[in-house]
Parts: C-alpha cells; sequence; structure tokens
C-alpha cells in the first residue's frame, strides 16, 4: 500500500516478507470463507427501487455504522493483543514497535491514510429482528443475493481498490483475539529479525522510523482493520452477518466517494457497481410482513421494467 524506495532494501524486504504472510493468510480465509449460500440484504422500498434502478450497493465509510461501538469493540481487542506482547517484550525496538502501533490506533489520525467502506449481510433469509431494524419495520423487503454477486468484476472500479474482503463477523471473543495476535506477531518477528541482522541500518533515527512506520501501516491497514471489522460481542451472534469491506490508499476511491444525509450527520459512502440486473445475480426478493397487500406484484413488475427474469418474489412467512 505504499511506495517502495524510501526504505533500505532489507527493510522493505521484511516489509514485503510481512506483507506475503498477511496476504496468505487473507486469501486463505477469504477461500474458507467463499460466499456459498444467498446472502440477504434487508432494505426499505426506496432502497430496493434504488439498487435495480441504478445497479448499485452503497458501502458506507466503516465510521457511520448504525452502531458506532462496533468497530471500537474490535479495536479494543487489538489494544488487548498489544498488551500481551508489551507484558513480555525485553527488546528496545520490540517495545517501541508495539508502542507506535498503539499510539495509531489510540489517536484519530489511525485511518488517515485508508478509505474504508463496507456493506452488511446475512445469512438470516426471514428474521424478525432483521425485518424490524434494517426493514422499515417489516414494511421493506429483503433481497437474497447470489453467491457470485460478492465478486466484484467492474475493472475501472477495481483498479481503486487496495483490497475487497468478504467474511462472516466473529462472535468469539477468544478467535477475534487470537486473529490479531497472530498478525502482530507476524510483524514484530519480521522487525526484529531485520533490527538484529542490519544493526548498523538501525542507527540512523531517519532509518529506523521510516522502518517503523512501514511496518506499522501494513499491520494496520489490512489485517487489523479487517479483524476489527469483523468482531463483535457474542450477544450479537444472532444476526450471523456476513460483510464486505473495500479498502482504499490514500486518495484512489476519492471519484467514487459521495455523500448523504442521515439526521445531522453527512454520511460518506461508495456507490460500488452491483450486478443486480444480471441472470442469476439476485435468488429471490422477500416481501416484509408489514408491506402493503399487492406489494409482490408491484415488485414483479418493478423486475419486468429493467429485464430481470427468474427472481421468485415472496410475502415473508415470519409475522
Amino acid at each position: 500500500m505504499h511506495a517502495k524506495g524510501a526504505l533500505p532494501k532489507q527493510f522493505q524486504d521484511a516489509v514485503d516478507a510481512f506483507q506475503e504472510k498477511v496476504n496468505a493468510k487473507l486469501d486463505s480465509q477469504q477461500k474458507a470463507d467463499e460466499v456459498q449460500q444467498p446472502l440477504y440484504h434487508y432494505t426499505t422500498d426506496e432502497g430496493l427501487k434504488g439498487i435495480f434502478e441504478t445497479e448499485q450497493l452503497w458501502f458506507t465509510g466503516y465510521r457511520f455504522q448504525n452502531d458506532p461501538d462496533e468497530f471500537l469493540y474490535g479495536k479494543q481487542l487489538a489494544l488487548e493483543a498489544l498488551d500481551t506482547y508489551a507484558a513480555a517484550a525485553r527488546n528496545t525496538f520490540e517495545k517501541q514497535l508495539i508502542e507506535s502501533v498503539r499510539s495509531i490506533l489510540t489517536s484519530d489520525q489511525w485511518d488517515s491514510a485508508l478509505d474504508v467502506f463496507l456493506a452488511c449481510f446475512t445469512r438470516k433469509r426471514d428474521d424478525s429482528k432483521q425485518w424490524e431494524t434494517y426493514g422499515d419495520n417489516g414494511r421493506g423487503f429483503a433481497i437474497g443475493f447470489a453467491p457470485q454477486m460478492f465478486a466484484i468484476e467492474d475493472p475501472a472500479f477495481k483498479t481503486r481498490i487496495d483490497k475487497i474482503l468478504c467474511g462472516p463477523v466473529v462472535y468469539d471473543q477468544e478467535k477475534a483475539l487470537s486473529r490479531h495476535k497472530e498478525a502482530i506477531g507476524w510483524a514484530l518477528d519480521e522487525f526484529l529479525k531485520a533490527a538484529r541482522l542490519y544493526p548498523h541500518l538501525m542507527m540512523p533515527p531517519t532509518n529506523k522510523d521510516a522502518f517503523m512506520k512501514e511496518m506499522r501501516m501494513s499491520l494496520i491497514a489490512q489485517p487489523l482493520i479487517w479483524y476489527s471489522l469483523t468482531a463483535k460481542k457474542h450477544d450479537y451472534h444472532v444476526e450471523d452477518e456476513v460483510r464486505q469491506v473495500l479498502l482504499g490508499a490514500g486518495d484512489d476511491l476519492n471519484p467514487y466517494i459521495q455523500t448523504r444525509d442521515r439526521g445531522s450527520e453527512i454520511v460518506p459512502y461508495v456507490a460500488a457497481p452491483w450486478r443486480v440486473r444480471e441472470a442469476g445475480m439476485v435468488d429471490e426478493i422477500i416481501v416484509g410482513p408489514a408491506a402493503s397487500l399487492g406489494a409482490e406484484e408491484d415488485v414483479k413488475a418493478m423486475l419486468r421494467s429493467y429485464g430481470v427474469d427468474g427472481v421468485k418474489v415472496t410475502r415473508a412467512e415470519f409475522r
């Protein structure tokens, strides 16, 4: 995510080695968590029409989720993992890197070089809480997106994204914590190995500080932020949530970032291409239990107007 050439080669190699481990881990996780069944997106009447009219889905800035404390929980687990390493640290460089990461995570500037947007889905097909919270108190709709929808294929859009990740939320605290510990451990290992092999390169403060900054940002920019965004307290496990996250570097996503008003807030979002009109991309649309009479026929008429065939439209069984 960062321009190469500013570091001595030995230090850049260490950053790259860490990033290779992270990429291999995330790629393995993505394969294991590959979407195999329809995922549902509960929305309002306006939201349903907007998705099919624009063929876009809005990915919201992570700080503007319905529950702003969600991310704080995941980040707190990252800080807890750092504390574990700090308590056992004996090497000065190790302590400095830990403190460097901690200082960014506890500041308001830790994500200044990142654009992070996400969309939330659930495996729950017809769920009372989802209808209440996201489906306009049962007057809305649940769109069942087929698994292949979650591979964003638009070339122009993808060139603006550093990483696209999709996976289930982890509700087990120990599992969520262990993910952070593993990534932090890898970063410390590579950092200390290079520091010990090339102590002369660590002597100039500019070298050491630049090395620390690159390792810190590589650690935060992918594994820690992804793990923080996909960790929630066990109390929420009934949501059975899956999240797709777009990670952008610097100003890469700027051409796609828009804003909308939500009460007194101005909420940033990215309208990602969403191929809802393509055959097989939408498995079904469920009409909410409190939707108006004839809503099923209205949905079918809308689908016909956009040339969409083969989508089941049913009324929610939940009352």
